[in-house]
């Protein structure tokens, strides 16, 4: 059992068996100030001194990026690992200074299972919350945002195949968790302040970020693999990759107006999206995130 009173993972307001509960629900949930803000601070100023040359998978995204969009992949201005970032931003570049350089944000693995952590915090933080929930995480990454930047959205609405919880160390961020359809409406939607956290099942659309005004942030994502339900597992990996082929090759030829989360769950785009792709050769790949065939 995790001791609450030096736990930095345990949720406040809950037991390591509460916990434990929650992390294995296929809802999504909020909990706002579930961890000492005093801890995910202490978390958020060791990441900021991490060099870029040391770490395993950075991402930085293009100022075009936008929260509304769901049909466009994500823009990416590069994408690096260990040496490699060195070459594009210099050797001894930690995530602070290059938070003060990059105009959109950008993500940074912190860790990997069965690799070793870049922080002492974040090694502790990693192995309570397995020991609490025994869920065996994948790996954590930090996304990262300078309020100077142009906007602080990512990915737009996406699904992920494994369990994500998400811990706002510093700043605020916007971030919206939806159904398993397109255009479901949000079951979440946060402004994200430092220690809340949210916990997001494989399967359910999200978007973190907005595409206006953002503020200094840094989200701790933690990934989970799935402790026993390998059927479980094989399934959303197959919703994960039926869905980026749907974006690929069906949803690419929206009109770049329609490729809005807002529109697609108006009463005008979800017919229009069910006239256009629900019939025909797509009707079998799309009909699994279409509206009239997923409760939302």
């Amino acid at each position: 059992m995790v001791d609450g009173r030096t736990s930095l993972a345990v949720l406040r307001a809950t037991n390591a068996a509460a916990l434990h509960d929650r992390m294995h629900l296929r809802t999504a949930w909020l909990s706002c100030g579930a961890f000492d803000a005093s801890l995910v601070s202490k978390l958020a100023e060791e990441i900021m001194d991490l060099r870029l040359s040391d770490l395993g998978l950075v991402k930085a995204f293009d100022p075009r990026s936008g929260d509304d969009r769901f049909a466009s992949p994500p823009a990416l201005r590069f994408v690096c690992a260990r040496e490699s970032c060195g070459k594009i931003l210099g050797t001894a570049t930690t995530i602070g200074e290059a938070m003060l350089r990059l105009p959109a944000p950008f993500s940074a693995r912190i860790a990997t299972a069965g690799s070793k952590s870049a922080t002492a915090t974040e090694k502790r933080w990693v192995s309570e919350i397995d020991a609490a929930t025994l869920r065996p995480f994948r790996d954590a990454d930090v996304y990262v945002t300078s309020a100077s930047a142009s906007t602080s959205a990512s990915f737009g609405w996406h699904i992920d195949d494994i369990d994500v919880l998400l811990v706002l160390l510093s700043g605020s961020k916007r971030f919206r968790v939806a159904g398993r359809a397109l255009g479901s409406a949000p079951v979440i939607d946060h402004v994200m302040t430092p220690g809340d956290a949210i916990f997001i099942p494989a399967g359910a659309f999200h978007t973190g970020g907005q595409s206006t005004l953002p503020d200094d942030s840094i989200l701790l994502s933690i990934a989970f693999d799935w402790a026993t339900d390998v059927e479980a597992q094989r399934a959303a990996a197959e919703t994960v990759t039926q869905w980026q082929q749907v974006r690929k090759r069906v949803l690419a030829t929206l009109p770049i107006e329609q490729d809005s989360w807002d529109w697609a769950g108006s009463d005008h785009g979800r017919q229009a999206l069910r006239a256009r792709f629900s019939v025909g050769a797509a009707k079998h790949l799309t009909a699994p995130f279409m509206p009239q065939n997923i409760m939302v």
